[in-house]
């Protein structure tokens, strides 16, 4: 416990210099490792933020051509993975888990949007109620003849 306090005092004191030392202590694959699944993750979550904002049936229509294209991906590298060496591929299996949960999420946000589309409000505003038109005053009352 002291010594993680001591680690996160370094860390405070000078953010860079601790974690020059700290990635300085790990082995260079494992350096390695790390700095693939982040430019991975990285490059992955920049192009989901950049073509997940399309909220036309065309521009929809778009985003599910790259879904579909990055499944296909997925599914070519995953048949691969298994043959790869040990620290490369778990590294490549992660990286690969991280990419499917990543377009499993954009997969639910293209599905919402479309249902969007459907239900008539596909610029994601509610639908304006219809306009109300004013109330006719009742008739008056009909009075009996010979009164």
């Amino acid at each position: 416990m002291k010594q993680l306090l001591n680690h996160f005092w370094e860390f405070a004191a000078s953010p860079r210099q601790a974690l020059r030392a700290y990635c300085a202590s790990l082995p260079h694959s494992l350096r390695v490792c790390t700095v693939t699944v982040l430019l991975v993750f990285g490059l992955s979550s920049l192009l989901l933020f950049t073509a997940s904002c399309a909220h036309t049936m065309q521009g929809l229509s778009r985003e599910q051509a790259l879904y579909r294209a990055g499944t296909n991906i997925v599914g070519e590298v995953q048949s691969v993975a298994p043959y790869l060496p040990a620290p490369v591929g778990n590294t490549v299996e992660i990286c690969l888990a991280l990419a499917t949960s990543a377009l499993g999420a954009w997969n639910l946000h293209q599905q919402a949007a479309l249902r969007q589309l459907k239900n008539g409000n596909g610029n994601g505003k509610a639908a304006l109620p219809p306009p109300q038109l004013a109330a006719a005053p009742p008739p008056p009352p009909a009075q009996p003849a010979g009164a």
